[in-house]
């Protein structure tokens, strides 16, 4: 385990499913620590001190704490580089951002479930698929 690294969240949340993948690509491990939303967990006063808005993820990593989902993933790779998630090419790099924000958009509208990074040498380094509840939305490589 990743000395002091905790994961604070729920396992029904895509945006901690996220993070979760991104750990497991890097071949990280961390605490995780749940966060009981129907119990109201993430309003009380020891999780707003992690969050002032009471949202997850929330990670605890090299002595610092981190908030929303694409900071940490972000973090994770540029503090741990290998393997690469994000491509090198700027060309694909773009792309990847397109779908960044693109999971944005796809989870406001359909609802979401699941989310997926991909990444590779030989592909494009962000192929993000969701499928929502009333629909899917696939944000196509270039």
């Amino acid at each position: 385990m990743e000395r002091g690294t905790s994961l604070y969240g729920f396992d029904g949340s895509t945006y901690v499913r996220a993070v979760k993948m991104v750990l497991a690509d890097k071949g990280m491990d961390c605490q995780p620590d749940q966060i009981n939303v129907l119990a109201g967990e993430p309003h009380k006063p020891e999780h707003l001190a992690r969050h002032p808005f009471g949202k997850v993820p929330v990670l605890d990593i090299d002595g610092i704490r981190i908030r929303e989902t694409d900071a940490i993933c972000r973090y994770i790779e540029d503090a741990r580089p290998e393997p690469a998630l994000i491509p090198a090419n700027r060309r694909h790099r773009a792309a990847a951002g397109l779908s960044f924000s693109g999971q944005h958009a796809c989870m406001m509208q359909q609802g979401h479930i699941s989310a997926r990074i991909f990444a590779g040498h030989t592909r494009l380094a962000a192929n993000v698929l969701y499928i929502g509840l009333g629909g899917a939305c696939l944000l196509p490589p270039c």
